[in-house]
């Protein structure tokens, strides 16, 4: 089994919030998510938070916020386990510029939270974008765990919602 630590940022302008398109090989089409990505060995939460929003948004952290929920995918076809941690971003600086070394982020603009929605529910599995749209429209509270399991069929469920 193996497994993945990620994290992703919140990052707002007024009702728009920061979010990357972003093509991955296996991608069939690009989809629009919030900045993140995985955390490398020797690294902090933070710090790789902070790394991967300057990477992929030209964007500084210099407050990354509380928690707003932790997400733990378990995909049982590929025999892989991920769990992300999800931060308000509460201060930052910069200008708008992608700069990704891994070449996948392919546009950075601050989207309003409908457009964003929308978006990301025609191209993102359901872990990515319900527990996100959820909290930005504030249905969930802060701190929650959202547990999916991926099927054998390739289906992604939620399994639970930990308070």
């Amino acid at each position: 089994m193996l497994s993945h630590l990620v994290v992703a940022g919140v990052i707002r302008r007024e009702q728009r919030i920061l979010s990357v398109r972003q093509q991955g090989p296996d991608d069939l089409e690009p989809g629009w998510i919030i900045p993140g990505g995985v955390v490398k060995p020797g690294e902090l939460v933070d710090q790789a938070l902070e790394r991967e929003v300057l990477e992929e948004t030209g964007v500084r952290i210099t407050d990354p916020g509380p928690l707003l929920y932790a997400l733990h995918q378990d995909d049982q076809a590929e025999g892989v386990q991920v769990v992300t941690f999800v931060f308000e971003g509460r201060s930052w600086s910069g200008e708008l510029r992608v700069r990704d070394p891994d070449s996948l982020i392919l546009e950075a603009a601050f989207l309003h939270v409908d457009e964003l929605a929308a978006r990301m529910a025609r191209t993102t599995s359901p872990g990515m974008h319900e527990p996100l749209i959820a909290h930005l429209r504030q249905q969930a509270e802060p701190g929650a765990v959202w547990l999916y399991r991926r099927s054998e069929a390739g289906v992604e469920s939620l399994v639970r919602r930990l308070p």
